[in-house]
């Protein structure tokens, strides 16, 4: 029997609306030593987005670098197998490899080494319980352009590299597992209201069916929801350990505990519960202004929760608007969005953060505001997601 722990999309370094959110994932990283030490786990799967953008701050890689050395000091018989996210700066993320291999931690980056070939000594890790090996994992970064044959589709691309590595995997007759960072065709977005998105985000779309059928777990990143994609949760996101947007606070965060062996697999969702939760109040200024009355007249500290206000009105004056955030004051939320809910065009009023400064709208707030008014609905985390990338490849190029 072989216990896996499997996680993906922690967003380090991201912030809600400007206000920073490293406190609450600090609480995450400690809770989420506590789970490894409290299940003895073997092998914890990191599948993709440790960072937030290519370019972190440093506080946010601080933590990363400090849980990788608190889990192996708690459990230094765990393996930590990490693979990089579209967020990740691959080079980055795989830097300091040598001397994580210190803390039995694997990074899985690139899926061709340096000359080209294919890069099997990263992609196929042995898993081990003591000290004899017991699986093999197949561990898939975020794929890119020349990752895979770019004569064929992306998803015919994905499959034949799949299959190469299945084929290199089996040569050890062990159990195989795979992890991977990737869209699979069933899976659930954020939001409820995401099934509609541009061509674009079906194209790095794939089948289920790209995984051989005798891998026996396959660990997914990339959607934010925890669900599976098969009926027997052999194919399975982890989700995001918690809401990163409050589309995403309707449902549970955390990660996945998953036992097996060569005949049975065992899945359980680990909760896990950010301490600065996600409010959203919708209604007239008269329904607002009751709802603040409740909140506790206190300051603000590390997990005050975050609110958005939408207010149900045809139009909104700027003594509205100004009065909405005199509202929040000395109350003890953090006003991170308010909106309009009526037939008058709208956009998001942003909340001033500790210093009383207005935050500026980021790229990806401005595109999902004209997504919605010409779409009709939500922009989809995979739209999101290639979005935000284009914009960080842009950015690094200027």
């Amino acid at each position: 029997m072989i216990r896996l722990l499997h996680t993906s999309d922690w967003h380090l370094g991201k912030r809600l609306y400007d206000w920073p959110r490293l406190e609450e994932q600090q609480c995450f990283l400690t809770w989420l030593v506590d789970e490894v030490r409290h299940n003895a786990v073997d092998a914890l799967l990191i599948c993709g987005d440790i960072f937030d953008s290519s370019n972190p701050p440093a506080e946010a890689e601080r933590l990363y670098y400090e849980f990788l050395a608190r889990l192996h000091s708690a459990s230094p018989s765990t393996q930590i197998i990490i693979s990089s996210g579209n967020h990740d700066s691959a080079l980055r993320l795989s830097a300091p490899r040598d001397i994580l291999s210190a803390l039995n931690t694997h990074i899985a980056c690139f899926a061709r080494t340096k000359r080209g070939e294919r890069n099997y000594k990263e992609l196929i890790v042995p898993l081990y319980k003591q000290g004899k090996q017991v699986a093999t994992c197949i561990a898939l970064p975020y794929l890119r352009q020349g990752d895979y044959d770019m004569n064929k589709s992306y998803e015919q691309g994905v499959s034949d590299l799949i299959t190469e590595l299945y084929s290199e995997a089996k040569k050890d007759n062990l159990p195989i597992i795979a992890m991977a960072h990737l869209f699979v065709m069933g899976g659930k977005f954020s939001s409820d209201k995401a099934d509609l998105f541009p061509s674009i985000g079906l194209a790095e779309r794939i089948s289920a069916d790209v995984f051989p059928k005798d891998i026996q777990y396959v660990a997914l990143g990339h959607l934010h929801r925890p669900h599976s994609i098969s009926p027997d949760e052999r194919i399975r996101y982890s989700g995001s350990p918690m809401p990163f947007d409050f589309s995403e606070h309707t449902y549970t965060h955390g990660v996945t505990l998953v036992e097996m062996d060569e005949l049975s697999l065992s899945v359980e969702a680990l909760h896990f519960r950010s301490p600065a939760p996600l409010l959203t109040v919708r209604g007239s200024m008269q329904d607002i202004e009751a709802f603040m009355m409740q909140q506790p007249e206190k300051p603000i500290d590390t997990f005050t929760p975050f609110l958005h206000i939408e207010l149900e009105s045809e139009t909104v004056s700027p003594l509205e608007k100004v009065k909405i955030k005199q509202l929040c004051r000395n109350r003890y939320v953090r006003l991170a969005k308010a909106t309009l809910r009526g037939n008058a065009a709208t956009a998001p009023e942003n909340s001033p953060n500790e210093s009383g400064k207005e935050q500026r709208m980021d790229p990806l707030e401005i595109a999902s505001l004209e997504y919605r008014k010409r779409i009709g609905a939500e922009m989809s985390e995979a739209t999101q997601a290639l979005f935000t990338e284009a914009v960080q490849k842009v950015l690094s190029e200027v």
